[in-house]
C-alpha cells in the first residue's frame, strides 16, 4: 500500500514513543519486499523511488531490501533489474543487505494464490532454480561492488518444522538444503532471516472448556520473556541454526514481527473464533511490548544470542492475495493520524515459567507464520535441568579465561539490588572467568552491602533473604562493606540502621570490613525528583547538619555494639572532586569538604575516605576529531591503567586532595563502586551515548579484564601515591537506578546459570601517549565523573589568579519547555552578542536551551564565536573582568573558540583589536582555539557605508588598494609566530558573496570577494576556511502568498524547513558548489559563522516579509530554532552528495543591537534574565515545501541565502 501509492509518506519515527523531532525515535532501518512489482503503475515508479531514495538519505535510514525467487524468470529478472536500479539511487552506504526470495517453503501451500504447479515446484527445488537464481543474483550483486554486504533469503515459520534438530526439508520446501548450501558458500555474510507471527500460530488453543476465550493463548502471545511466544521460537530457531552451523553467534534477523488489529479472513487458526484476538486493544498491546523487547531470547538454562535486527510489519495495513489486513501503524495513505488514538491496552498476565498457559498446545517450538501448519515442538523443562545452585556455592559458568585476579584480597564485589531482593541463593562465589571455581584464588573475598534490605522489597522475603546471604557470608569467610542510609526521611534512616544491627548481629562482627553510612550525598542537589528531595531537606542536611548529627549517631550505636575499630566512612561520587584544586566540593547544596574535615577531626584514620568513580559516566570524555560517534581515543584513556589512564589518574586526584585536607598521604581510602555497562543505558548522558563501541559487550569485557589485571597503583611518574586500599567492582547483576536498567554485571539476570560473558571478544584498544589524553579526550581529566555526575574536573595547572566565581562556567536559563536533543551537538556553537560580551560575560549559556538538564553533557555548548575581543566603544574598566569571566567560561566548560579580529578602514582600530584579540588567546590558550577569523562580511561594505563610516577612497584601499589582504596575511603571519601555525584561519562572509555569475562568487570594484578567496587558497592551502554568515530571515526573494498582502505561509514554509530543498541547506549547498569550482576540491573546509531568526520584528528587516505579522513571531523563532537543533548538517539532494559544513553557530545568545537597532535574536532576551525567552510550547505550524519546489510566494531565484539589508545575491 505504502510503497506503491504514497512513499512520500513514509513513517519517520515509531508512532506513540516521544517527540517526532527526538532522535531517539526515529526509524533506523526499513525492510523493502521488492523494488517495484509488475502490477503496479510504472509511469508512478520515478515519483515513488524519488520520494523512497528522499526518506532514506534524509533520515539516514538503512534498507533490507527483497528481490523475487518464483516460478517466472521473466519476473525474477525483471524485479531483479529494478532492485539494482533503486541500488543505484540509494548508495550502499544506506544498504543493511539484499534479501533473495521471501517464504519460499510457503508455495506448496499455496499453490493457487501464487501460480504455483508441481512442475513449479519441481524446477525450484530438484531442478534447483531457487538456488541457482539466489547465486545468480549474488554474483551480480558482488559485481557491482557489494561483496562484503550481508545477503539473505527469508524464511516462515514453517521453516522450524521437519526434526527437532534441523529446518524443515522435503521435496516440496527443501529448507535445510537450500540453507546449508548459503552457509557453505557464503559463510557468514549469509544472514538466517525468519518471518514469525504470534498471531498466525497454528498452536495456540482456547481456553479449557470455552469456545471462544483466549486468555491463555494471549498471555503466551503477549508477553516477551523468554518463555514467551515470539522469544521462544527464536530461540528454536537459533538453536536449528547452531546445529547447521557449529557456531552460537551466526548472524540472525527476524524480517516480519506483527499483530493485527481487527479480524482478518487470513487468520486460518482457532483464533479466529476470539473476538479478543484480533482487536486493537491487544494490537497496541503487543505493539508496545514489541518497543520494549530487548531482543533477548535466552531461557533459565542457556544463554542464547539474540537476533542483531527485528522488522515490524508494516507502515499500513495492506493485503495479502487480496484479503485485507490489519498490521498496520497507520491505517491508510494520507491518513495524518496514527491508528491508535487512545490508551487501550489488553490487560494480560504472563504466563507461567515453564508452561504454555492453560489452552495452548503443547506443540509450540516455532511460531507459526500466517497460514503455517505445522513447525512447533516443545522444549520440555524438567526439574533437573533448572537452576538450584546453593546459596554459598554458586558460580557463573563460562570456559572464557581472563586472567588472574591480581592484589585478589584488595578487591571485591558489590551487591546489586536485583541480587539482594530476588536471589541472594546465587552470590556469586568466584570471579568469574579467572580459573576452576574450586581454585582459592579465584574466590571473592569481599562484597559490598549497599542497603541491609528496601522499604519497596516485599517485607516477608528479607528472613529467607537474609539467611542465604549470611550462610554465603560465613561459609566463603567474606568480608562485608555493609551500608546504611542518610536521607530526608528520618524514620526511614531509622529503620534501614535497625536493619543493618539485625544483619551485623546475624553475620557477626569477623566478617565486617567496615560500616558505610551515607551514598553519594553530594548528588542529593541534583537528583532532587528522583531522591525527593526539595530545598527544605537540602538544607536540613547541609547547613542543619543532619547528614553529620546522623552519621554521628549511627557510630555512636555501632560502637554500643562492640564495634568501636571497625572502620567507618561515607562514600561520595565523582562530584566530589569538584571545588577549587586542592579540597573537595563544598557548595551551600553538597558540604562535602566541611563533612570530610568533620569526620577526620572526629574518628581520626579509622574513618575512612572512600569514592564511586566510573570512567563509563565522566562526562569529559570527547568524540574523536572530526567524528560525531567514534571514541577511539576516549575509549584508550578509560580502557587502559597505566597512571596517566582514567581511573587511576582520577583516583591520584581524590588521593592528593586527601593528603591536603589530613596532612597525611598515607590515609586510609576505598573505590566503593568500579564498572562498565556492556550495553547502552539511558543513565549515560555524555557524549559517548553516540558512540557505538562505547557501551558494548567487546568493551565492558576489556574493561573488566584491566580491572582483574589492576595492581591498584596510582602512581605517577614524578611522585609516589599512596594505592586504595580496596576496590569494588559494579556489579553482580545488571540491575537499575531510578528505574532505568545498567547493564554492569557479570551475570545478567537471576536464576542465569552462565555469566554474561562466554566468548573471547576483547576490544583492541592503544594506551594513550603518557602525558596526554588522547585526540578527543577532554584535556581536563582531573576526576572521573560519577554517573549523571555534572562536575568535579580542574585543571591542577590552573593558578589562582585564572579562578573566577562559578557563575561564569555554570549559567543556564531555566525553562520546562522541552524541544529535543542536539543533533550534531559537537559541531553546533553560539555566537556572543555584543549585549552579553560588554555587559554580562559571567553569563554565557553553559547549555542549549530546551534540550534536558543542565547537568547532561549531552546538553552542553561545546563551541562559541566571538565576533571581537573587545569594542573600542566598550568600557575599557571592564575588560578585565569580562575577559575573566570569559576565559573562566571556556575552560571550566572546555569550550572551542572562534575568534573574531576586524579589517576596516582604520588601521588604528584594526591593529587595536588585533592586539586585545593576542591578548585573550594568552589566557585561553591554545587547547580551546577553533580558528580565528579575521574580517566579517567585508562585502557589504559599500552598502553600510554610512553605518560603517565607508567611503570610497575607503572602499578603494580595501580592495584595489590590497589592505584587506594585506593586513589578513599580516594578522596570520603573527598569529603563527605566537606558535598558531596549524590553526585554521578564515574571513566571514554573507549571503550576498554568492552574487556573480552562477558559478564563482562576487567580484566587483566595491567587493571583490572571489579575488580575496582565491588568494587565500592559494597561500594557506586548506588551512583556509570558507565562512558564511546566511539568515533565511533576511532571505530579500521571499514572498507574500499569491493574492496576498501580508500572508506569508509558503515563505514561512520554505524557511524554516531543514530538507535540502529548504531555505538554509539550500543556500549552504550553492555556496558548497560554488567554493569546488574555486578550489576543486568538494571537501574544502566550510563553517557556517551565523544564523538565526528575530522573535519579534525588527527594523533591520527590509523585505516584503515585514509585512507578514508572523514571520517575525515567537512562535517561528521557536519553530526555527527547534529545526537548528535538529538539523544534522545535511545539505545533499537527491541527484548529487554534498559535503556539509563542518561547524555552524547560531546567532545569538542575547538580543542586541546592529548599527543602533534592536535585534531579537537572542536565546535569553537580556543580562540577568534567569529564564531563557521561550517558557511555553507554542510552534508555529508548518508544512514543507514541495521537492524541487521553492512554494508558493518564494521567488524562484534561490541560490545565496540574503543577508541581513542584503539586496542582490540570488
Amino acid at each position: 500500500m505504502t510503497a506503491a501509492n504514497c512513499s512520500n509518506q513514509l513513517l519517520q519515527n515509531w508512532p506513540h514513543t516521544g517527540f517526532h523531532y527526538d532522535p531517539a525515535t526515529k526509524v533506523k532501518s526499513i525492510r523493502i519486499f521488492k523494488p517495484w512489482a509488475h502490477e503496479w503503475p510504472e509511469e508512478h515508479r520515478a515519483e515513488a523511488w524519488k520520494s523512497l531514495v528522499t526518506y532514506i538519505r534524509n533520515n539516514n535510514v538503512k534498507v533490507l531490501l527483497g528481490t523475487s525467487i518464483g516460478c517466472i524468470e521473466d519476473m525474477d529478472r525483471q524485479t531483479w533489474e529494478w532492485a539494482k536500479e533503486l541500488l543505484q539511487m540509494m548508495g550502499p552506504e544506506h544498504l543493511l543487505g539484499l534479501a533473495i526470495g521471501n517464504e519460499l517453503e510457503m508455495f506448496h501451500i499455496f499453490t493457487k494464490e501464487l501460480n504455483v504447479d508441481a512442475k513449479c515446484l519441481k524446477k525450484l527445488w530438484d531442478g534447483d532454480y531457487a538456488w541457482n537464481w539466489f547465486k545468480q543474483v549474488v554474483s551480480e550483486f558482488d559485481a557491482m561492488g557489494y561483496a562484503r554486504t550481508p545477503v539473505t533469503s527469508i524464511f516462515g515459520g514453517l521453516a522450524l518444522g521437519g526434526n527437532t534438530s534441523f529446518f524443515y526439508d522435503t521435496p516440496e520446501a527443501r529448507v535445510n538444503t537450500f540453507l546449508s548450501k548459503a552457509v557453505s558458500e557464503y559463510k557468514m555474510r549469509y544472514v538466517f532471516t525468519f518471518n514469525f507471527y504470534p498471531y498466525f500460530d497454528p498452536h495456540l488453543d482456547m481456553d479449557d472448556h470455552t469456545e471462544d476465550q483466549c486468555t491463555a493463548s494471549l498471555a503466551y502471545s503477549l508477553c516477551w520473556e523468554p518463555n514467551c511466544n515470539l522469544p521462544e521460537t527464536t530461540a528454536v530457531a537459533r538453536k536449528k541454526m547452531t546445529n547447521l552451523t557449529g557456531n552460537p553467534d551466526w548472524p540472525m534477523w527476524l524480517g516480519e514481527v506483527g499483530w493485527s488489529s481487527r479480524y482478518t479472513a487470513s487468520l486460518l487458526s482457532d483464533m479466529k473464533k476470539c473476538k479478543d484476538f484480533s482487536s486493537a486493544e491487544v494490537f497496541q498491546t503487543f505493539y508496545q511490548g514489541f518497543l520494549g523487547w530487548n531482543l533477548s531470547i535466552s531461557n533459565l538454562t542457556e544463554p542464547l544470542t539474540p537476533p542483531e535486527q527485528v522488522f515490524w510489519f508494516t507502515m499500513r495495513d495492506s493485503s495479502v492475495f487480496g484479503i485485507p489486513e490489519y498490521f498496520g501503524l497507520v491505517s491508510k495513505c494520507h491518513d495524518s493520524h496514527c491508528k491508535m488514538t487512545q490508551d487501550k491496552p489488553y490487560m494480560v498476565s504472563s504466563p507461567q515459567s515453564g508452561s504454555t498457559g492453560q489452552g495452548k498446545k503443547s506443540t509450540a517450538g516455532s511460531a507459526g507464520h500466517r497460514f503455517a501448519t505445522s513447525g512447533r515442538r516443545l522444549e520440555s523443562r524438567s526439574q533437573d535441568q533448572k537452576v538450584t545452585a546453593s546459596a554459598a556455592t554458586f558460580s557463573c559458568a563460562s570456559e572464557l579465561f581472563l586472567g588472574d585476579v591480581v592484589s585478589a584480597s584488595q578487591k571485591g564485589l558489590a551487591l546489586d539490588d536485583m541480587t539482594a531482593a530476588n536471589c541472594s541463593n546465587q552470590l556469586l562465589q568466584n570471579w568469574p572467568h579467572t580459573g576452576f571455581h574450586y581454585d582459592p584464588a579465584t574466590k571473592v573475598k569481599s562484597i559490598r552491602i549497599f542497603k541491609p534490605w528496601a522499604h519497596e522489597w516485599p517485607e516477608e522475603h528479607r528472613a529467607e533473604a537474609w539467611k542465604s546471604l549470611v550462610t554465603y557470608i560465613r561459609n566463603n569467610n567474606v568480608k562485608v562493606l555493609l551500608g546504611t542510609s542518610i536521607g530526608c526521611i528520618e524514620d526511614m534512616d531509622r529503620q534501614t540502621w535497625e536493619w543493618a544491627k539485625e544483619l551485623l548481629q546475624m553475620m557477626g562482627p569477623e566478617h565486617l570490613l567496615g560500616l558505610a553510612i551515607g551514598n553519594e550525598l553530594e548528588m542529593f542537589h541534583i537528583f532532587t525528583k528522583e531522591l525527593n528531595v526539595d530545598a527544605k531537606c537540602l538544607k536540613k542536611l547541609w547547613d542543619g547538619d543532619y547528614a553529620w548529627n546522623w552519621f554521628k549517631q549511627v557510630v555512636s550505636e555501632f560502637d554500643a555494639m562492640g564495634y568501636a575499630r571497625t572502620p567507618v566512612t561515607s562514600i561520595f561520587g565523582g562530584l566530589a572532586l569538584g571545588g577549587n584544586t586542592s579540597f573537595f566540593y563544598d557548595t551551600p547544596e553538597a558540604r562535602v569538604n566541611t563533612f570530610l574535615s568533620k569526620a577526620v577531626s572526629e574518628y581520626k584514620m579509622r574513618y575512612v575516605f572512600t569514592f564511586n568513580f566510573y570512567p563509563y559516566f565522566d562526562p569529559h570524555l570527547d568524540m574523536d576529531d572530526h567524528t560525531e560517534d567514534q571514541c577511539t581515543a576516549s575509549l584508550a584513556y578509560s580502557l587502559c591503567w597505566e597512571p596517566n589512564c582514567n581511573l587511576p589518574e582520577t583516583t591520584a586526584v581524590a588521593r592528593k586532595k586527601m593528603t591536603n585536607l589530613t596532612g597525611n598521604p598515607d590515609w586510609p581510602m576505598w573505590l566503593g563502586e568500579v564498572g562498565w555497562s556492556s550495553r547502552y543505558t539511558a543513565s549515560l548522558l555524555s557524549d559517548m551515548k553516540k558512540c557505538k563501541d562505547f557501551s558494548s559487550a567487546e568493551v565492558f569485557q576489556t574493561f573488566y579484564q584491566g580491572f582483574l589485571g589492576w595492581n591498584l597503583s596510582i602512581s605517577n611518574l614524578t611522585e609516589p601515591l599512596t594505592p586504595p586500599e580496596q576496590v569494588f567492582w559494579f556489579t553482580m547483576r545488571d540491575s537499575s537506578v531510578f528505574g532505568i536498567p545498567e547493564y554492569f554485571g557479570l551475570v545478567s539476570k537471576c536464576h542465569d546459570s552462565h555469566c554474561k560473558m562466554t566468548q573471547d571478544k576483547p576490544y583492541m584498544v592503544s594506551s594513550p601517549q603518557s602525558g596526554s589524553t588522547g585526540q578527543g579526550k577532554k584535556s581536563t581529566a582531573g576526576s572521573a565523573g560519577h554517573r549523571f555526575a555534572t562536575s568535579g574536573r580542574r585543571l591542577e595547572s590552573r593558578s589562582q589568579d585564572q579562578k573566577v566565581t562559578a557563575s561564569a562556567a555554570t549559567f543556564s536559563c531555566a525553562s520546562e519547555l522541552f524541544l529535543g536533543d542536539v543533533v550534531s551537538a559537537s559541531r553546533k556553537g553560539l555566537a556572543l552578542d555584543d549585549m552579553t560580551a560588554a555587559n554580562c560575560s559571567n553569563q554565557l549559556l553553559q547549555n542549549w536551551p530546551h534540550t534536558g538538564f543542565h547537568y547532561d553533557p549531552a546538553t552542553k555548548v561545546k563551541s562559541i564565536r566571538i565576533f571581537k575581543p573587545w569594542a573600542h566603544e566598550w568600557p575599557e574598566e571592564h575588560r578585565a573582568e569580562a575577559w575573566k569571566s570569559l576565559v573562566t567560561y571556556i575552560r571550566n566548560n572546555n569550550v572551542k573558540v572562534l575568534l573574531g579580529t576586524s579589517i576596516g578602514c582604520i588601521e588604528d582600530m584594526d591593529r587595536q583589536t588585533w592586539e586585545w584579540a593576542k591578548e585573550l588567546l594568552q589566557m585561553m590558550g591554545p587547547e580551546h582555539l577553533l580558528g580565528l577569523a579575521i574580517g566579517n562580511e567585508l562585502e557589504m561594505f559599500h552598502i553600510f557605508t554610512k553605518e560603517l563610516n565607508v567611503d570610497a577612497k575607503c572602499l578603494k584601499k580595501l580592495w584595489d588598494g590590497d589592505y584587506a589582504w594585506n593586513w589578513f596575511k599580516q594578522v596570520v603571519s603573527e598569529f603563527d609566530a605566537m606558535g598558531y601555525a596549524r590553526t585554521p584561519v578564515t574571513s566571514i562572509f554573507g549571503g550576498l558573496a554568492l552574487g556573480g555569475n552562477t558559478s564563482f562568487f562576487y567580484d566587483t570594484p566595491e567587493a571583490r570577494v572571489n579575488t580575496f578567496l582565491s588568494k587565500a587558497v592559494s597561500e594557506y592551502k586548506m588551512r583556509y576556511v570558507f565562512t558564511f554568515n546566511f539568515y533565511p530571515y533576511f532571505d530579500p526573494h521571499l514572498d507574500m502568498d499569491d493574492h496576498t498582502e501580508d500572508q506569508c505561509t509558503a515563505s514561512l514554509a520554505y524557511s524554516l524547513c531543514w530538507e535540502p530543498n529548504c531555505n538554509l541547506p539550500e543556500t549552504t549547498a550553492v555556496a558548497r558548489k560554488k567554493m569546488t569550482n574555486l578550489t576543486g576540491n568538494p571537501d574544502w573546509p566550510m563553517w557556517l559563522g551565523e544564523m538565526g531568526w528575530s522573535s519579534r520584528y525588527t527594523a533591520s528587516l527590509l523585505s516584503d516579509m515585514k509585512k507578514c505579522k508572523d514571520f517575525s513571531s515567537a512562535e517561528v523563532f521557536q519553530t526555527f530554532y527547534q529545526g537548528f537543533l535538529g538539523w544534522n548538517l545535511s545539505i545533499s539532494n537527491l541527484t548529487e552528495p554534498l559535503t556539509p559544513p563542518e561547524q555552524v553557530f547560531w546567532f545569538t545568545m542575547r538580543d542586541s543591537s546592529v548599527f543602533g537597532i534592536p535585534e531579537y535574536f537572542g536565546l535569553v532576551s537580556k543580562c540577568h534574565d534567569s529564564h531563557c525567552k521561550m517558557t511555553q510550547d507554542k510552534p508555529y505550524m508548518v508544512s514543507s515545501p514541495q521537492s524541487g519546489s521553492t512554494g508558493q510566494g518564494k521567488k524562484s531565484t534561490a541560490g545565496s541565502a540574503g543577508h541581513r539589508f542584503a539586496t542582490s545575491g540570488r
